[in-house]
């Protein structure tokens, strides 16, 4: 059938309905129905049902090269995993290439693998064009730029693919969500309907903001401790007067208090510099005070802020407010009695 298949429904809305069912089918292990490249579509404001999605479907397979499955009266359509061909207008040049190759090894560190599995062709695609680049400045590049991040390398949880392709559709489609959820300390999986609101990435942890039943409060899901996941045809309840940056930054800072606190510290001097390029705050002011330097901003209440705190030992002193004060010189005398105390017995290596 060839390209001609696009040429004989001659529209130029039908032509851009086809390039945007190409891209709703999804690579393996992903696939969709025709019902779900539907609903992407009804997203992207094209009017079309499913009888008609699923007749182009067919007709297009031999243009785009995506392939199908049946499970009982479903088809599933999909792209092979080796899939290298993109849809690129403009074609991708070596500034973008560099750009997206960096991001890469930004990410790695950050997301789980099946999140950065979902852009593994467009990565995959980056590092072609950069081999292939006439200009050799741009491979070098890539050869001299390495990404770190702070603190010990921590294994990221995994995620079902299968599950982390649902909860995305979910939440960017505005749609109900029927998942089985283990829950922490339980040791069966139970049943439950969600409303996706969002979804927070911390620490390699993917978290879906959701409501659940008729409930109107906001819960976390872990999307590791998912086991099963699907996506209804049926639109989520959206959370009355959610903003949800401003529930994000409150939720998932560990808040101590509602409160922002007047935080004054005495440093050593060779921190001045390190704060005075990542300041704490918009009104962070430093002073000298002999040897050292007394730093004043003003700080959410958090957790956070006491783990980054503890993490300069004896180089930051908390001076005000005193109940901050206080529970860092209890955290001191807490780790003091418990580094004085003789160390616990070893277990004995295992043969």
């Amino acid at each position: 059938m060839g390209a001609r298949a696009i040429e004989h429904d001659g529209s130029r809305e039908t032509v851009l309905r086809y390039l945007a069912m190409a891209q709703a089918v999804p690579q393996e292990p992903h696939r969709r129905t025709a019902n779900d490249v539907v609903r992407r579509l009804k997203n992207e404001g094209f009017k079309c049902d499913k009888r008609t999605v699923e007749r182009d479907l067919w007709k297009l397979m031999s243009v785009f090269h995506y392939e199908w499955t049946t499970e009982g009266r479903t088809n599933y359509w999909y792209y092979p995993r080796d899939t290298r061909s993109l849809f690129e207008v403009p074609g991708m040049n070596t500034a973008c290439a560099l750009a997206l190759a960096l991001s890469q090894d930004y990410l790695r560190p950050l997301l789980p693998p099946a999140t950065l599995d979902l852009a593994k062709s467009y990565f995959q695609r980056a590092e072609t064009v950069l081999e292939e680049a006439v200009q050799e400045k741009f491979s070098a590049w890539r050869k001299r730029i390495c990404v770190i991040t702070p603190g010990p390398g921590l294994k990221h949880p995994k995620v079902s693919p299968i599950v982390q392709a649902a909860v995305y559709d979910a939440v960017l489609c505005s749609q109900q969500l029927e998942v089985d959820y283990l829950a922490r300390g339980a040791s069966e999986a139970a049943k439950m309907t969600l409303h996706p609101q969002g979804l927070v990435i911390r620490d390699g942890v993917i978290y879906l903001v959701a409501c659940a039943w008729d409930y109107t409060d906001l819960r976390h899901y872990a999307l590791h401790r998912i086991r099963k996941a699907q996506v209804q045809d049926v639109r989520a309840r959206a959370a009355a007067d959610l903003d949800f940056a401003a529930y994000v930054e409150s939720a998932f800072r560990y808040p101590v208090s509602p409160e922002r606190i007047n935080l004054q510290l005495s440093v050593e001097a060779g921190l001045v510099t390190h704060l005075e390029e990542r300041p704490l705050s918009a009104d962070q002011k430093i002073m000298a005070d002999g040897e050292n330097a007394i730093v004043v901003a003003t700080v959410p209440d958090t957790d956070e802020l006491r783990w980054w705190l503890l993490g300069f030992g004896p180089q930051v002193e908390v001076l005000k407010p005193r109940s901050l004060r206080n529970d860092m010189a209890r955290t001191a005398e807490q780790m003091s009695a418990r580094y004085a105390a003789n160390p616990r017995p070893r277990p004995a290596a295992r043969s």
